[in-house]
C-alpha cells in the first residue's frame, strides 16, 4: 500500500465526491500510479494540535484538497505540506477571466424575489451559513455589512447550519430566507438536484475569494510534483478529461502560488472585533 499515492478531499460534502474521483482518475493515468482516495468532511486544521503537525501529510495524504485556511494554519504549524502551484478554474457568471477564483453568492427562495432585491432588503430576516470561520459562509458577509454601516444584528436570527449544502437546504425548504454560500457548493448542489435550478436567485455575488488550493507533501518527489502540475495545466488538450471536469463547472487549471492565497488570511483579519451576536426583532 506504501507504494499508492494517498489522495485525501476535506471539502465533502460541501463539493461532489464525484468530483475527487474524477481527479483520482487523473491522477493515476497521468502518473501511472495507483491510489487510494480518503474522504473527510472535518477541516483538517481542526484536527491536528502543533506537536503532530510535521507528521499530519506523511500519515494523512500525498495530495490533498482543502481550504484556503486549512493549509494556511498547517503552514504556520510547520507540517510537511506545500501549495502544488496550480488552481482550478471554476464556470461563474462573473468570472469571464477565467481566473482560479469563487464567489460568496447569497441566495434567496425565488418566491421571494420581488420582496429581496439586494442586501439591504434582507434586514430583520433569518439567515443560515455554515460555519463561523467559513469565509464565503460568514466572514464575507459580515465584512459586507461592515461596510454599509451594519454588523451581525442586521439579520434577526442567524443559524449555523454545518454545511454549505445545508444552508441550501433550508433556503429552499423557506426554513430562513436567505444564505450565503460558496458558488461551487451551490453549482454541484444544483448537478445533484437539476429540479432545484427554479428554487433559488443568486441576488449578489461577494468577493472573489481564491479557489480552493490543491497541497502536497513537501517530502513528496519534485518530479511527481511537478508531474502532476504539468497534467493538470495540460487540461485543454485532453479531451476525455476537459469533458469529465467541464461537468463539474472546471474549464482549465492555471498556475497560483502562496501570495494567492494569503489574501484570504487578510480577510479573517479584517472582521476585527465585529459582534457575531445576532439581535431579535
Amino acid at each position: 500500500m506504501d507504494s499508492y499515492l494517498k489522495i485525501a478531499t476535506f471539502l465533502t460534502p460541501s463539493m461532489s465526491l464525484e468530483l475527487y474521483q474524477v481527479y483520482q482518475k487523473f491522477i493515476e493515468e497521468k502518473l501511472s500510479k495507483g491510489s487510494i482516495l480518503i474522504v473527510e468532511s472535518r477541516s483538517l486544521c481542526e484536527q491536528t494540535s502543533t506537536s503532530d503537525a510535521e507528521s499530519i501529510s506523511a500519515s494523512v495524504f500525498d495530495i490533498g484538497f482543502m481550504s484556503t485556511k486549512s493549509y494556511l494554519k498547517l503552514k504556520e504549524k510547520g507540517a510537511n505540506v506545500e501549495l502544488l502551484p496550480v488552481g482550478a478554474v471554476h464556470e461563474h457568471r462573473l468570472n469571464s477571466d477565467e481566473l482560479p477564483i469563487y464567489y460568496s453568492d447569497l441566495i434567496i427562495h425565488k418566491s421571494t424575489a420581488k420582496k429581496y432585491k439586494q442586501l439591504e432588503d434582507l434586514k430583520g430576516c433569518k439567515y443560515a451559513y455554515n460555519t463561523q470561520d467559513s469565509v464565503s459562509g460568514y466572514i464575507l458577509p459580515l465584512l459586507e455589512l461592515k461596510k454599509k454601516g451594519y454588523n451581525s444584528s442586521f439579520f434577526s436570527n442567524m443559524l449555523e447550519s454545518g454545511s454549505h449544502l445545508n444552508s441550501i437546504k433550508m433556503v429552499r425548504e423557506q426554513r430562513v430566507e436567505c444564505a450565503s454560500v460558496d458558488s461551487n457548493a451551490l453549482k454541484f448542489y444544483l448537478k445533484s438536484y437539476p429540479h432545484a435550478h427554479d428554487d433559488f436567485i443568486a441576488i449578489s455575488s461577494l468577493g472573489p475569494l481564491p479557489v480552493q488550493p490543491i497541497v502536497v507533501r513537501s517530502s513528496l518527489p519534485t518530479e511527481i510534483k511537478e508531474e502532476l502540475a504539468d497534467a493538470l495545466l495540460s487540461l485543454p488538450t485532453l479531451p476525455n478529461y476537459s469533458k469529465l471536469f467541464a461537468e463539474y463547472g472546471i474549464r482549465k487549471f492555471t498556475k497560483v502560488d502562496d501570495e494567492d492565497y494569503q489574501a484570504e488570511m487578510d480577510i479573517y483579519k479584517s472582521i476585527g472585533q465585529q459582534s457575531k451576536t445576532p439581535a431579535y426583532y
